[in-house]
């Protein structure tokens, strides 16, 4: 049971993040030709998207070998068995959530490819969407391993490389920050989401029209 529960997470996490969320980004950006892009805008995108991949399988191959378990947890949920030591070496130096951090620039690298503001506001969704996510996992870690993941957050940062002393770290903001931050963000996530709208309805106005002319 366990090592379906394993291959179902590892599954599930590949579908999502991996295909899906980029998939998602193309059909909001109107399905654009992929080979009409700059020769520098491919390397570029194709460098960072696969810097971002070897991050995120280098912390699932640690996690397994070292953690003993698996990175697939949906909201406090527990999809896959979940690790049984706290992860302070390998990848988990550089961030708390390599794997995740990996995502993100392997999804920056899709943003750069398709060059539009849809893709970019998928990718803003799906940041916020994992932080929430983030948050919930930190808690349960909390309530596991206690006052050593204390200390190993006072060293590393969400998903900078370094924290800041005793402050959270989110981003590379200190906590003194983060209401700022994250005030920012909500404002830039809801003027997206305000500019897709009016784009996709008024796509969608012109094409009725266009279909009652016909």
């Amino acid at each position: 049971m366990n090592k379906f529960k394993e291959t179902l997470g590892y599954a599930l996490g590949f579908v999502l993040f991996v295909v899906l969320i980029p998939v998602i980004m193309w059909l909001c950006s109107c399905r654009p030709v992929l080979t009409e892009v700059s020769a520098v805008q491919v390397v570029i995108a194709l460098l960072l998207a696969v810097a971002g991949l070897v991050l995120s399988i280098w912390a699932i191959i640690y996690m397994r070998r070292v953690g003993d378990g698996n990175p697939m947890d949906a909201f406090g949920h527990e999809v896959a068995p979940r690790t049984k030591r706290l992860m302070t070496d390998g990848p988990y130096r550089l961030s708390r959530n390599p794997m995740l951090t990996g995502i993100f620039v392997y999804l920056i690298g899709c943003c750069l490819w398709l060059w539009t503001w849809q893709s970019a506001v998928v990718f803003l969704v799906f940041v916020a969407i994992m932080l929430v996510q983030v948050r919930t996992e930190e808690t349960r870690l909390r309530r596991d391993f206690g006052k050593e993941y204390e200390e190993y957050c006072k060293k590393v940062g969400r998903f900078c490389p370094s924290g800041y002393g005793h402050r959270e770290c989110v981003f590379g903001f200190p906590k003194s920050l983060q209401v700022e931050h994250d005030r920012k963000r909500s404002i830039i996530l809801l003027r997206g989401a305000e500019i897709l709208y009016n784009k996709t309805s008024g796509l969608f106005q012109q094409k009725c029209l266009e279909f009652y002319h016909q």
